[in-house]
């Protein structure tokens, strides 16, 4: 069962305390998945930042999920084998 509110909830929370991209990452889930496409985006261009610059390199994973929430499309696949 989903509860995007419960998620973005913790989502936030966690990235708050925690700001890597990977938090960041799942906050933008979250945020996707309760309809808040535009703090979605914001919070998954910074997990791509961050993983950039920790990695120097890209992910494809990443840079999928930024298109879906620029599309207005929630992540509600199971994440790839994409090395993150």
């Amino acid at each position: 069962v989903r509860d995007g509110r419960l998620a973005v909830t913790a989502g936030s929370r966690l990235a708050r305390q925690l700001r890597t991209w990977r938090t960041l990452g799942a906050e933008a889930m979250a945020l996707a998945e309760s309809g808040q496409w535009a703090e979605a985006i914001v919070a998954q261009r910074d997990a791509i930042d961050l993983f950039q610059r920790a990695t120097r390199t890209t992910s494809p994973s990443l840079a999928d999920g930024l298109r879906r929430y620029e599309r207005r499309e929630p992540s509600r696949v199971p994440w790839s084998t994409d090395p993150l």
